[in-house]
């Protein structure tokens, strides 16, 4: 009886390790994803997540968003 317990906490503690080297590895993938390898450039996605933070600061502070010509 008390092998199933053993065996269960190993199972248990085996899965809580893949789980967090899973995620682990998803938030490094979600990095490189934003950025460009060669000249660390960023990509779309890394452009709406900017854009998205700045007009939630100008809407929470009510203040324009201006954006240069280039």
């Amino acid at each position: 009886m008390a092998w199933h317990t053993v065996v269960i906490a190993a199972l248990a503690l085996a899965v809580a390790c893949d789980l967090y080297l899973r995620g682990r590895a998803l938030l490094k993938e979600r990095g490189r994803a934003r950025g460009g390898m060669l000249a660390w450039s960023e990509n779309r996605r890394a452009f709406y997540e900017l854009a998205g933070r700045e007009f939630e600061r100008a809407r929470r502070y009510d203040h324009p968003v201006i954006v240069p010509p280039s």
